[in-house]
């Protein structure tokens, strides 16, 4: 049934470019699943707007969970929070040697609605998410990133 209805997605947002003279493109990532990107999580923790304050350009997050810094925390980001956040903050859980967050694709899920308004219709987008792995090692930072669009998510569990 998801299939179907993925497929029927994707027929519109194609239909819709079409009537709006634009071209429908499609980008497939070429990249196999990295092996930390597991099939399931259990114990993520949501990061929602009440989580999250912003004095001038600064974000706080205030998070009270008790992590393992052995371990490979998970956070879904529902807050709109740069990525470079992430990526610049030695504040965010500190002790933690890795960590992936889990963000919903806001742009794709923008365009979407701004097509479909466009266009006089309602679509339900399917399910697309960025999938970043932080790793903190010698001072430095890796980040690896994948992006998933439709089917393939892992199964995701407070």
């Amino acid at each position: 049934m998801l299939k179907i209805c993925c497929f029927i997605f994707l027929s519109l947002l194609s239909f819709a470019k079409t009537c709006s003279g634009e071209k429908s493109e499609i980008i497939i990532e070429d990249k196999p699943r990295p092996e930390w990107l597991k099939t399931e999580f259990d114990h993520v923790v949501w990061i929602e707007d009440e989580d999250v304050s912003k004095i001038n350009s600064q974000y706080e997050i205030k998070i009270e969970e008790k992590l393992n810094p052995d371990s490979v925390a998970v956070f879904f980001l529902s807050a709109h929070v740069p990525l470079d956040y992430f990526k610049n903050s030695k504040d965010f859980y500190p002790n933690q040697k890795a960590f992936i967050l889990i963000i919903p694709d806001w742009e794709f899920y923008q365009k979407v609605a701004e097509d479909a308004t466009k266009n006089g219709i309602m679509l339900e987008p399917a399910t697309t998410n960025y999938y970043y792995y932080f790793l903190r090692e010698n001072n430095q930072l890796k980040i690896d990133e994948y992006h998933i669009s439709g089917d393939g998510h892992p199964i995701i569990k407070h």
